[in-house]
């Protein structure tokens, strides 16, 4: 069943750590199957965060390795920008390709005010808004949420520790390899707010809206759901 993530500050804190969500109705049929946003008069040009919300980083470690686990695609045995399977790497705002000191709607590459409401500036994401395939290059690219379901669906899902990181071992029902998902949280502006939950994005927008779908889970819970594009949320790229 999915679910809501409340986006206020101070309640997604209380409702993270529980590892607690409300039910929501809408089915699967609604999902898209592109990575296509569409807005209305709207100009394709963005509002850019300033220059020193950006920080620096090294290059995406080139041991990242495809891990085969029967399914659609390979899954990295790491976060992009992760030294280990086990650490956290970067976060990153849904269609951005640069780390930031802070997450906010107000610095998010991709939002434009228009009489007090936030709208999305571009309708259509490719490759080039593609963290990773731009940082890792090699058919390397953000699963959809397809794939996401994929994972959650066709493997075993165990929560373990891992040199002290809380998180899944996926395995392989097919061939018994397996990845390791830490449990990084997510970024609110420069607060990490998820606890030892796990966030990661999938390159598939929600609709129309402002928000995008992204993995989650907690020691008692998997599943997919959607939040606004400019929470900061670690990525676990595929390729084929």
């Amino acid at each position: 069943m999915k679910r809501y993530l409340i986006l206020s500050s101070i309640i997604a804190a209380l409702t993270i750590v529980g590892c607690k969500s409300s039910s929501q109705n809408q089915t699967d049929s609604t999902q898209p199957t592109e990575t296509e946003a569409i807005t209305e008069n709207v100009a394709d040009t963005a509002t850019t965060p300033a220059a020193k919300d950006t920080v620096a980083k090294e290059p995406v470690p080139a041991e990242i390795t495809a891990i085969d686990l029967g399914l659609s695609v390979k899954w990295a045995d790491r976060n992009i920008g992760a030294p280990s399977p086990e650490q956290s790497g970067d976060y990153y705002a849904w269609g951005e390709i640069e780390t930031k000191k802070e997450y906010s709607a107000q610095n998010y590459k991709w939002y434009k005010n228009v009489n007090g409401d936030l709208l999305l500036t571009k309708k259509k994401f490719g490759p080039e808004d593609d963290v990773a395939s731009v940082k890792l290059g090699n058919g390397w690219r953000t699963p959809t949420l397809e794939e996401i379901k994929e994972l959650i669906e066709k493997c075993n899902w165990e929560w373990i520790e891992k040199n002290g990181v809380p998180g899944y071992k996926v395995s392989s029902i097919t061939n018994g390899n397996s990845i390791f998902l830490p449990g990084a949280g997510f970024f609110d502006g420069n607060a990490n707010l998820g606890g030892q939950g796990g966030y990661y994005w999938s390159f598939t927008p929600e609709g129309v809206s402002n928000n995008a779908d992204y993995l989650y889970f907690c020691d008692h819970d998997i599943d997919w759901n959607y939040i606004d594009r400019e929470y900061g949320i670690p990525v676990r790229p595929v390729c084929k």
